[in-house]
């Protein structure tokens, strides 16, 4: 693994040539010095999670076959069965070969376009990182060009994709990461919205063609509506928003040309909605035909509409059965969109392994948060005034 460099020297009159077909003969040996490059540290442990994301990491340098493969052995790059080629045989391996190849040595700029090709002609993304002139035009012809900030020339910053600042390779695996992490979460919240919308808009819908036979407005005021739509969609949405990235989201395989959301999630996502549907349409129809019973202990802590103490003994008590079963309707609500989240935040685990795995306290702070403002509009009348 050590960089190895022949010394001589030759004297010369001032008045001889100093041109190099003069200076590289009648040397006097002086011996050899060798020069260690070691890894940084983290970086073994970077290229091997890539590997288990999927990642494929190469080495392409201008070093010596022997030297490259040791240390990119030494990084857990080049592993027993792999090849290494230098850039002199590139042009001329199969492709069958070509993905056998870990390090390429003794490459020369062209020959890194070629690499990038290759890998583009398969499909693949490919990502190159750079820091001289020289591998500005791989840089640019790569699906992500990365050049260094420390070491990297203008010209490789102004044709690269981004800069890493520190010129360490885990920063590039955190990236891989972080942007794995924010996909999952992006097509979480939008598994979230799809699912909750159709559950509630399917069950709008019906209450609205029944409001005429069963005599019941499932919204007596565009509050309500307000407040649905306001807080209680919000606030679980925010808390997906916080939420921390999957443990193991390394350990999923590239996703190169998956749907946000594909016919897995979205049978899994019409299961939970048609589910969530039911559990609310059963709370409202059971409150209201007296199967879950309506407790009048809380009757003077809760709001009551003006037009309601008009009514006669039969019509009030209806009308507060009425106003238990919104109440009812909304909390229910609730709770599904409050379990949808556990649920929904990983959705290659169940709920429980999903808690029991990778609690997540913010999150469940920001959803008992979110239940104890509904529980104190419920009960308390002048939550509802103040409104």
């Amino acid at each position: 693994g050590f960089r190895t460099l022949a010394v001589a020297y030759k004297t010369v009159q001032k008045s001889d040539e100093l041109e190099r077909k003069n200076m590289e003969n009648g040397l006097n040996f002086l011996g050899f010095v060798s020069i260690m490059d070691p890894s940084r540290p983290g970086v073994k442990e970077a290229v091997e999670e890539c590997r288990t994301g999927g990642v494929k990491v190469v080495m392409v340098t201008g070093d010596h076959p022997a030297t490259a493969k040791t240390i990119a052995s030494n990084m857990g790059i080049y592993r027993e069965g792999d090849l290494v080629i230098t850039g002199d045989n590139l042009k001329d391996l199969p492709l069958s070969e070509f993905n056998k190849v870990t390090v390429f040595a003794r490459v020369e700029p062209t020959d890194k376009e070629i690499i990038v090709e290759n890998y583009q002609k398969q499909g693949l993304i490919c990502a190159m990182t750079g820091d001289g002139i020289n591998d500005a035009p791989a840089l640019k012809l790569a699906n992500a060009g990365i050049a260094m900030g420390i070491t990297g020339t203008d010209l490789a910053k102004e044709t690269s994709d981004m800069i890493i600042t520190d010129d360490n390779f885990s920063s590039i695996q955190q990236g891989v990461k972080t942007g794995r992490g924010i996909f999952s979460k992006i097509r979480t919240i939008i598994f979230f919205f799809i699912c909750i919308n159709i559950m509630e808009s399917v069950l709008f819908f019906m209450f609205e063609i029944l409001e005429p036979f069963i005599e019941f407005r499932l919204f007596a005021s565009n509050w309500q509506h307000i407040y649905i739509f306001g807080i209680m969609h919000s606030l679980p949405s925010l808390a997906l928003v916080v939420d921390t990235h999957p443990k193991d989201i390394m350990m999923e395989p590239p996703k190169n040309e998956e749907q946000l959301l594909n016919r897995n999630l979205w049978i899994l996502l019409l299961i939970q909605a048609f589910l969530g549907g039911l559990g609310i349409y059963l709370a409202l129809t059971f409150t209201l035909n007296g199967v879950i019973p309506v407790n009048f202990w809380n009757e003077n802590l809760s709001y009551i509409p003006l037009e309601i103490l008009e009514l006669t003994q039969v019509e009030y008590e209806i009308a507060l059965v009425h106003m238990k079963a919104r109440t009812m309707f909304i909390t229910t609500i609730y709770i599904f969109e409050a379990f949808f989240i556990w649920t929904f935040r990983r959705p290659n685990k169940s709920a429980y392994k999903s808690i029991k795995e990778e609690m997540s306290v913010t999150l469940l702070f920001v959803c008992l948060f979110a239940l104890g403002i509904h529980i104190l509009i419920v009960l308390f009348s002048f939550t509802v005034n103040s409104a």
